[in-house]
């Protein structure tokens, strides 16, 4: 169903969404074309739009980044008619040693969405040792290094969004994982930042959070994350698990194929048995690019309903 945008219609929206400040959104394919113009507030932030991105990279973030990339040439897809100054920043992170000796955090200030693509392609999942992860110092690092944007008379700000990507919590027992070293089950992350200096970080530099998140082992963080963010926490955007899944699930009956014609191949047999295990193959592949793609849709949906509901 397309949603319209006439001014009537988007303030009943908004009237509903201030009796529940802390949302969870279900997504759904919204024609972003379809936005009147006449209807927006860009005078309050002068067409400029700052969207940082702030990934964990561990090995069981691999099919995140794929989708990281498409939800950017998306945003730039529906907002090019619109005018709209885009800038994208990114934050990777993974974890302290020894748990992970690669990297802690990784940054890349604002850009266009063209380089950010391009650094997407060279970000790869792995490591990350133990459940928790570097969450503090992702968050922390992205949103201190950004260099957020002013307009020309020096005082209009740009309209900031974060977009949190992960499928594992922080250090500390607070948020349900099991860290390997005691003191930071204990006392959280070892970098000594905690949930009260990032939510002091968002309100600092105005910025609206969003977190995107596929598994329930993040339940908690997003909990405490609400309580803590208050009127700072933007929303949840809550992935397909099937299609988590069965991204993760590459080790099927064809776990030794990357291609669907190598897997008919494999499969391929004359007595009716292979012939089964054949036609089973491929049926594998197909559920799982199906569920990619449906998860795929998930993000960009999710993160462009986000951004509509702010900037028209």
């Amino acid at each position: 169903m397309m949603i319209s945008l006439k001014k009537k219609i988007f303030a009943a929206d908004e009237a509903t969404a201030a009796s529940s400040s802390l949302s969870t959104v279900t997504t759904q394919n919204c024609d972003l074309d379809d936005f009147d113009l006449s209807d927006s507030d860009r005078e309050d932030y002068h067409n400029n739009v700052d969207i940082l991105f702030v990934l964990d990279t561990t090995g069981s973030m691999g099919p995140y980044i794929p989708q990281a990339m498409l939800t950017i040439q998306k945003i730039v897809e529906k907002f090019s008619k619109m005018e709209f100054n885009i800038k994208f920043s990114l934050c990777t992170y993974r974890d302290h040693p020894p748990q992970d000796t690669t990297y802690v955090t990784e940054f890349f200030d604002l850009t266009s969405a063209k380089q950010l693509i391009t650094t997407l392609k060279s970000v790869q999942a792995a490591g990350g040792g133990d459940g928790p992860e570097a969450v503090m110092d992702g968050l922390r690092e992205g949103l201190s290094k950004t260099s957020w944007r002013l307009s020309e008379d020096n005082v209009t700000i740009s309209k900031r969004f974060m977009f949190h990507i992960c499928d594992a919590p922080p250090h500390g027992q607070e948020y349900g994982g099991s860290s390997s070293d005691p003191a930071w089950q204990k006392n959280g992350c070892p970098c000594g930042t905690n949930k009260d200096d990032i939510n002091s970080l968002l309100k600092k530099h105005k910025v609206d959070y969003h977190l995107i998140k596929a598994v329930s082992a993040v339940d908690k963080m997003e909990n405490i994350f609400k309580n803590c963010f208050q009127e700072n926490y933007a929303e949840t955007i809550v992935l397909t698990k099937t299609a988590v899944n069965n991204s993760k699930s590459k080790k099927s009956l064809c776990k030794k194929d990357i291609k669907r014609k190598v897997a008919v191949k494999e499969c391929d047999d004359d007595d009716d048995d292979d012939t089964k295990e054949k036609e089973k193959c491929i049926d594998d592949k197909k559920g799982e690019k199906k569920a990619e793609e449906t998860e795929e849709g998930t993000m960009w949906t999710g993160v462009l309903g986000a951004l509509k509901k702010k900037l028209m």
